[in-house]
């Protein structure tokens, strides 16, 4: 039925036949374009209703200015969305030279600092993490310092903040255990809880080196509360770490005695090695060459 209408309608949707001779004879003179005072012309159109062609008269501007002034608001919008976009990245936190990462950015200091088996080890790990597009539970980055664990997990949550528009939020673990460790002695201490008491209600959030160290007994039941609060509400997650599921459990042990936690995580996480040579160590030795 529906292909029968298209037909019925298609007839009327073009014209019959082309203009006649007094419809072509009755075109307007051109104007002045009020913007480069050059010629505006009238344009001709097909009524649909009175089944005849007609013109309709030169507008106040050439169809070339007309073209630029929209170019120019189209040029505006992009730049708005791209600053919004910015300021919207901003709220989640990074350190700039942390948040400038994405994979492209990442696979050329790949191609640019490793060699062999360690630039293959490390790109398969890449690979990995630019496929997890958030759909998998968390994602946990996990291995020595300085392999770039940090870096991915920027260009991850990056990627999701464009793909998805879902709006990060970067916790870094030591910091906030540093601020929360000293009793009533350091001015970040309200500010690091209410961080970590409000992060789950971000889309994404990045625990950068969880379990690192030692973590005070504060900083263990807020992140256990975020990590639960985050698992219960199926956001997705990110995590950096040295440490082994195991070694989490036992650092986080006083707020999750049973490692419910942690067993969570394991039950329903994305785990990449990130190994190979660290990129600071490559940097100096190739700086002293």
């Amino acid at each position: 039925m529906q292909a029968q209408a298209n037909a019925r309608q298609e007839p009327e949707a073009r014209p019959p036949r082309g203009p006649t001779p007094e419809e072509l004879a009755a075109k307007p003179p051109d104007g002045v374009c009020a913007e480069c005072r050059g010629p505006s012309v009238a344009h001709m159109i097909y009524d649909v209703f009175k089944k005849r062609h007609r013109w309709i008269g030169p507008s106040r501007i050439c169809d070339r200015c007309s073209d630029a002034v929209m170019g120019q608001e189209r040029q505006k919008a992009e730049a708005k969305q791209r600053t919004a976009a910015q300021v919207q990245w901003a709220r989640a936190g990074f350190p700039e030279d942390l948040g400038r990462w994405d994979f492209d950015q990442l696979w050329d200091a790949s191609q640019a600092w490793k060699t062999g088996d360690d630039l293959a080890r490390w790109q398969k790990a890449w690979q990995i993490v630019k496929t997890w597009h958030g759909h998998k539970g968390a994602l946990i980055l996990r291995g020595p310092v300085g392999t770039g664990k940090s870096a991915l997990a920027a260009a991850a949550a990056k990627a999701l903040f464009r793909l998805r528009s879902v709006q990060p939020v970067y916790l870094p673990v030591p910091d906030l255990n540093g601020a929360l460790g000293l009793k009533n002695r350091s001015p970040d201490r309200d500010a690091a809880r209410e961080r970590l008491w409000r992060a789950p209600e971000a889309g994404l959030l990045v625990f950068d080196d969880l379990a690192v160290s030692k973590l005070f007994v504060d900083c263990q039941r807020y992140v256990g509360i975020a990590i639960a609060r985050a698992q219960k509400e199926g956001k997705p997650m990110i995590i950096t770490t040295n440490a082994s599921l195991a070694q989490m459990a036992k650092r986080l042990a006083r707020d999750d005695e049973h490692g419910r936690v942690t067993d969570r995580l394991a039950g329903s996480s994305t785990e990449v090695l990130v190994e190979g040579e660290s990129f600071r160590c490559l940097r100096k030795t190739r700086g002293a060459a």
